[in-house]
């Protein structure tokens, strides 16, 4: 393998502009040009992770190797797990069950490590990008340009549902070029602001990058500090107009944690804690059918905080959540019932019919996935439910030791060097361990990634030597 100190040899100007430009494109989520004939594989995948495969795929041709590098090591010994581990339960339970849903079930795990292999790849475009071209300083002016898009586009938006003659006609202009959701379907559902998402929970992807950046600007950047509370105070009425329940407890979560690291910067690390406590909580309540009994002295306003943050996730009423909740309770129930192996990982969905909650049943969706000729399950898009029911505790010790390595790796990084990028990092952190719990995992969503590869980025060198650190004028 080519060394990794003389990988910044083989990037060109254009895989520069590539690399600026997928972190321009992170807020923005699923693709939003919509070319004729663009394939369907295609429009379900975020613009950003087309840009990253594409930059990938010219950095290979050009150095004739495969991206690896040993600072990645403990991620890839982890995923090396996922695939043999997955291969061998889907394997053992295909001697009982060959095929369920018109899949082999031996193929059932084939998804799930194409997905995860895609996260690799976008952990090394991370870490080959910031360690050896560019300085992360560098990407501030990027996410200035693209919290800007961002808020443009929610406003517009946000006008044309109050009727605004003129941004009707401006969003609907928008929406022949744009994979924007169609304001009909928005007014006939009774979603509040996407943005560019299909859905408002959709929103949660700013928790993780731009909320966390402009607050660490607001508080170590003087230049930019009115610029940027004027973004923040404009950013922030859209996610709360949003009125998702993933949104607000995110927004929330990145609000603590703001306050905890500024004031008693020590007691961050229990901010953590207490969100993984947290998430593992509530998601085990699902297993054990908990909601059932908590919903009945829930508040039915559908305006309360108390209904918005959690009672719409247990609301047996609410359609909108069934299917999310549905995956929940089968992962933890197949946790609790294969304690120690699980069942490997994409192998759920063999099991989902016999441990599907009756109640949620009634959603058109569950109904659906269901049905035989539906494809299989493939767990839903919660992480730390799926790791659960599909490694069991073989695969809590293995995460454990996956966690002590990143958290060697992070005390090395640009983290410990960089007071932005430290700051960033620790307010981001709690919201995406919250989220990987009961909505979203690393699978195409560059933007948590972004974060996580924070921890094995070293400090960006140029031609002339290091680029200094922590020059932030209070």
């Amino acid at each position: 393998m080519t060394p990794a100190c003389h990988l910044h040899r083989y990037s060109s100007r254009s895989d520069r502009f590539l690399y600026l430009l997928y972190i321009f494109c992170l807020p923005l989520g699923r693709v939003f040009i919509r070319p004729e004939g663009l394939p369907t594989t295609l429009t379900v995948m975020p613009l950003s992770s087309i840009i990253m495969l594409i930059g990938v795929a010219a950095l290979c041709l050009r150095r004739g190797k495969l991206p690896f590098t040993p600072r990645l090591g403990f991620f890839y010994a982890l995923y090396a797990f996922m695939v043999i581990y997955s291969l061998v339960a889907a394997f053992i339970v295909s001697t009982d069950t060959p095929v369920s849903h018109n899949t082999s079930v031996i193929l059932a795990p084939l998804e799930n490590i194409v997905l995860y292999f895609v996260v690799l790849l976008s952990l090394f475009y991370n870490y080959y990008f910031l360690s050896y071209v560019y300085p992360v300083q560098r990407l501030f002016p990027i996410f200035d340009a693209s919290c800007v898009m961002v808020i443009a586009m929610g406003y517009i938006q946000l006008g044309a549902l109050l009727g605004a003659g003129a941004l009707v006609s401006l969003y609907s202009f928008l929406g022949g070029i744009l994979a924007v959701m169609p304001l009909d379907i928005l007014i006939r559902m009774e979603r509040g602001v996407t943005c560019f998402g299909a859905e408002p929970s959709s929103m949660a992807l700013y928790c993780f990058i731009l909320i966390p950046y402009l607050i660490a600007s607001v508080r170590l950047q003087k230049r930019r500090r009115t610029g940027h509370i004027v973004l923040l105070a404009m950013l922030l009425p859209l996610l709360i107009s949003s009125n998702s329940s993933s949104v607000i407890i995110l927004l929330c979560m990145t609000g603590i944690s703001s306050f905890i690291y500024f004031f008693k910067k020590r007691l961050i690390k229990w901010i953590i804690a207490g969100a993984f406590v947290t998430g593992a909580i509530v998601t085990s309540m699902y297993a054990i059918d908990a909601p059932q009994s908590i919903s009945k002295n829930m508040s039915t306003d559908e305006k309360s905080f108390e209904y918005i943050t959690y009672g719409k996730i247990v609301d047996r009423k609410n359609y909108s959540t069934m299917m999310r909740s549905s995956t929940l309770a089968v992962n933890m129930k197949l946790f609790y019932t294969y304690p120690v192996t699980g069942v490997g990982l994409g192998v759920q969905g063999v099991f989902y019919n016999q441990y599907v909650p009756s109640w949620t049943k009634r959603s058109d969706e569950v109904k659906t996935l269901m049905k035989s000729s539906s494809p299989l399950s493939n767990g839903g898009g919660s992480f730390f439910p799926i790791m659960l029911s599909s490694f069991g505790i073989i695969g809590i010790i293995v995460f454990t030791i996956f966690l002590l390595k990143y958290r060697k790796s992070a005390s090395s990084s640009v983290i410990s060097s960089d007071m932005m990028v430290r700051c960033i990092w620790n307010v981001s952190i709690p919201a995406i361990i919250l989220a990987l719990w009961y909505v979203a995992s690393p699978k195409l969503n560059e933007s948590m990634i972004f974060i996580i590869s924070l921890a094995v980025i070293t400090a960006a060198r140029s031609n002339s030597g290091p680029i200094e650190r922590n020059t932030y004028r209070r």
